[in-house]
């Protein structure tokens, strides 16, 4: 009878279960099992020896009363908002060991704010890109732009240049590395990637409310970066560079696109979304389709000659295009 094991010149190696623990995980917890919420002051553990930063500070202290996390109460750096949990609560770590609490509160209707008078309402209209995150032309407020330029995504280009270094230093054919050196890179090229995803969130979080402050009404474009960056999308070939490819991936203009359509909810503000067809290519005057545009920074009509900025005529053609065919979310 042959036994259990993979043969190899002598009888058999017997193989067993890789036992390494996760990176990530996530457990759910019922809103009934979070008991005894308070608040208090701890000392930051974090700095024991800095006098500097070893200060009291506020924590949240919750008990759970689940089998799974049998232990001591948690304490979170944050305060727990007012209001009813809906749904399930979730504890999860990332790879880097770092935990999150995500907490699902329903926000009362009666405590959104009612929405402003149609005479005193306030029009935006955005062309995402990859120069500029977002370009906005206000009939009221004029022209502005948020993150222009390398200076505005310079941290975000050091941080995707630091994970290619590192990416190839791991892969490298010509050294092989200790399994302790691999791990170290690995960690190195996940606290970038956080790093990034840090960054973006928190561009996303200011451009978003700075907007529904000022404004009443946002037009948005359908802006789909997947289709973009695509190599072969229904036979066609993409025509954008890697180096623009990867901005746009980075730069996440899809996560931006639902933040805001839940922020407008809370500031009682409107958001709509608008197709984006030749925005760019007309000409914002005469209507004139110029089809070799390429990636120039100035459109430039050759028809009547208006020149204007590329992505300031793309965003008054949304506005232009939306009193014509309006989508709202």
């Amino acid at each position: 009878m042959k036994e259990r094991g993979e043969e190899k010149g002598h009888r058999f190696v017997l193989k067993y279960r890789q036992r390494q623990q996760p990176s990530s995980w996530t457990i759910e917890i019922d809103a009934r099992e979070l008991k005894n919420v308070e608040t208090i002051e701890r000392p930051n553990t974090r700095h024991k020896d800095d006098t500097k930063h070893n200060k009291r500070r506020k924590w949240t202290k919750l008990e759970v009363f689940k089998k799974k996390m049998a232990g001591g109460p948690l304490y979170l750096t944050e305060e727990i908002p007012g209001g009813k949990i809906e749904g399930a609560v979730k504890i999860t770590r990332n790879r880097l060991g770092q935990f999150h609490m995500h907490i699902p509160i329903a926000t009362p209707w009666d405590r959104l704010p009612p929405l402003k008078p149609e005479n005193k309402r306030k029009v935006v209209a955005l062309d995402p890109g990859v120069r500029t995150f977002q370009t906005s032309y206000s009939p009221q407020e004029g022209v502005g732009e948020y993150a222009k330029g390398e200076r505005g995504f310079a941290r975000l280009f050091n941080l995707c240049w630091r994970i290619d270094e590192i990416i190839s230093e791991r892969k490298d054919p010509k050294v092989k590395l200790p399994y302790l050196d691999r791990r170290d890179l690995k960690r190195q090229q996940y606290a970038c990637m956080e790093k990034i995803r840090g960054l973006t969130n928190e561009l996303h979080k200011k451009v978003a409310n700075d907007l529904c402050r000022r404004f009443d009404t946002i037009l948005l474009p359908e802006f789909k970066s997947q289709d973009m960056v695509k190599k072969n999308n229904n036979g066609r070939r993409r025509v954008i560079r890697k180096k623009t490819a990867r901005t746009l991936l980075t730069l996440r203009h899809y996560a931006f696109r639902t933040f805001l359509a839940s922020k407008v909810l809370l500031h009682g503000s409107e958001l709509a979304i608008v197709t984006e067809e030749y925005t760019s290519k007309t000409c914002g005057r005469c209507g004139h389709i110029k089809d070799n545009l390429g990636g120039a920074e100035v459109y430039k009509c050759q028809k009547c000659g208006f020149k204007c900025g590329r992505d300031v005529n793309g965003a008054r053609n949304v506005l232009l295009k939306h009193l014509r065919q309006p989508k709202s979310v």
